[in-house]
């Protein structure tokens, strides 16, 4: 199992069955200890994995919505109205 951030606060559950029966097993990961431990080789090579897998479509990425730069302000009304399941990307090239 994987977690891509924890702003909800909530804790994760999942069965004792499958802890048991079907041998899942959880870890927590931290990318700032991740990138502590490891060379910026290893990074660059993490980074191109992943960006292999998007370009194939074999990973995608959470619900997310797109803003320019631009309208960060945007974004920042949104972040402070508490919780949602909505990921922001930053576009760079577009101005509008």
């Amino acid at each position: 199992m994987v977690t891509y951030g924890g702003m909800s606060r909530q804790p994760i559950i999942i069965p004792t069955s499958s802890l048991i029966f079907k041998d899942v097993r959880l870890t927590g990961f931290w990318m700032t200890r991740w990138n502590a431990t490891h060379s910026l080789e290893e990074r660059q090579k993490m980074l191109d994995d992943l960006a292999g897998l998007a370009l194939t479509g074999r990973w995608t990425p959470p619900a997310h919505k797109t803003l320019p730069l631009a309208k960060y302000r945007d974004a920042l009304d949104s972040a402070l109205k508490g919780y949602t399941n909505v990921k922001t990307i930053f576009k760079f090239d577009d101005k509008t």
